[in-house]
């Protein structure tokens, strides 16, 4: 409240006031008001809910009956077997500066940087297969795109690569020349490729990882 403020008393359609004396009666309000204001939350919430759950028992119950049915399942747990081996396999990954692999994600793996760190954070969180740095070789040239992720549903390769300092000219002009040669070879964002940026005043966070994902609806 400002210096100069004034307390009224709201009672159905008129106002009355209340002066500075009385602090208690005006305590007292403010308190019934809080009280009143927070039922009304609390309220709201339990009505969302009540909707949330009345929406999403069906869809659930389907869910739940897809899943348990043994022959879908056996399909299913096929496919994931079929995804864990590959991401097992031993493939040719980049040599360059082993010593730089310093940032230790959740799932174990060595990365580069805190931003291949979300990375790897949500394509664990989404079960999404992949590979660090794999070995590229498209016409002569041999590339390590960040993350090489097999699309659960197609099995189709998709690639994602992370360019952290686009602030610097040098490094931005060498990250368009890559986009430049990738789509040349048919590797095209939006389509089979995904591509973030960041720079020092503009950090990379998880929940810009999250958002990236959704680029290709995996």
């Amino acid at each position: 409240m400002g210096k100069y403020s004034r307390w009224y008393i709201e009672m159905e359609e008129k106002k009355e006031y209340l002066p500075r004396t009385e602090y208690k009666l005006a305590n007292v309000l403010a308190h019934k008001k809080l009280l009143s204001l927070k039922r009304d939350c609390i309220s709201a919430k339990i009505k969302g809910l009540k909707s949330y759950f009345r929406i999403i028992s069906k869809p659930n119950e389907k869910l739940t009956k897809f899943i348990s049915h043994p022959e879908y399942n056996a399909l299913i747990q096929a496919e994931n077997s079929n995804h864990s081996s590959w991401v097992s396999e031993n493939y040719n990954k980049c040599p360059n500066h082993p010593e730089q692999l310093s940032f230790t994600c959740p799932s174990g793996n060595q990365v580069r940087s805190k931003s291949e760190v979300f990375i790897d954070m949500v394509l664990n969180q989404h079960h999404i297969p992949y590979r660090y740095e794999c070995e590229l070789l498209l016409g002569k040239t041999i590339f390590y795109p960040d993350f090489t992720i097999k699309h659960p549903l197609t099995d189709e390769l998709i690639y994602w690569e992370h360019f952290g300092l686009m602030d610097d000219k040098s490094y931005s002009q060498n990250a368009y020349g890559k986009l430049q040669l990738y789509s040349n070879n048919g590797i095209i964002p939006g389509k089979n490729l995904i591509v973030t940026f960041e720079t020092r005043k503009n950090p990379f966070s998880f929940s810009d990882a999250e958002a990236a994902l959704t680029q290709l609806h995996l």
